[in-house]
């Protein structure tokens, strides 16, 4: 077992475009709203980014933010809009009425997504995401491969 898949082992981890500004501003909002205070977070192009997505089978050239976990025993990560509802369900507390949100068909959900994906990065400029003392043991693999 590799050691990033052992961090599975830990709870899930939220992978995210560590070069992209709304990227980085979702990762600051669950910080800011979660209650549990147990996922960790990595860049997509970080070493455990690139791994994570071929254990759980997902392509290299998806650009999306991933919901990884262990499910059965096996790497598992969501991806797109159900990645977003997953980690609303996490932040927990008035956010959960978002997961209504999951009676929509998937492909209509990401094609939502998708636009959102499309203008993301003029939305918001380029941002490094920094993370105070205390958050940064749940920050995973930041350091020069990520890219």
């Amino acid at each position: 077992m590799t050691r990033w898949l052992a961090e599975l082992e830990h709870g899930p981890i939220l992978l995210y475009d560590g070069k992209c500004g709304v990227c980085s501003e979702a990762v600051h909002w669950v910080l800011a709203h979660e209650r549990a205070h147990s996922v960790r977070f990595a860049p997509l192009q970080s070493a455990l980014g690139r791994e994570l997505r071929a254990l759980s089978g997902v392509p290299a050239d998806v650009d999306s933010m991933l919901w990884a976990e262990l499910r059965q025993g096996r790497v598992h990560a969501d991806v797109r809009s159900t990645a977003v509802l997953r980690m609303l369900d996490y932040v927990g507390g008035p956010w959960r009425v978002f997961l209504a949100l999951r009676l929509v068909p998937a492909f209509v959900r990401d094609a939502a997504y998708a636009l959102l994906a499309k203008w993301r990065h003029r939305l918001r400029a380029p941002s490094c995401l920094v993370p105070t003392a205390e958050e940064r043991a749940r920050f995973l693999d930041l350091g020069p491969a990520n890219g």
